[in-house]
């Protein structure tokens, strides 16, 4: 049997990593490709916490929603 042991530091920062990427990509994409806000997707994310308030036209910039949106994507992120 096999045991290993995890590095939880890693991990984590392979987390955040590859969220950043994956938002990044995904409010390039989303204008490019869907002809959208690049704002939308992270307002998508801010409504699980927010409610489905914060997502009606336009789909501007808003410092809370952001924050909200980054805080429970990178949570997920590196869970």
């Amino acid at each position: 049997m096999t045991y290993f042991q995890l590095d939880w530091k890693a991990a984590t920062w392979s987390g955040i990593i590859a969220g950043f990427v994956f938002l990044a990509l995904e409010m390039v994409m989303v204008p490019v490709f869907a002809g959208g806000s690049p704002w939308g997707p992270p307002r998508m994310m801010a409504a699980i916490v927010l409610g489905e308030g914060v997502l009606p036209p336009p789909a501007t910039f808003d410092l809370g929603v952001i924050m909200a949106a980054m805080g429970l994507h990178f949570v997920l992120s590196i869970v």
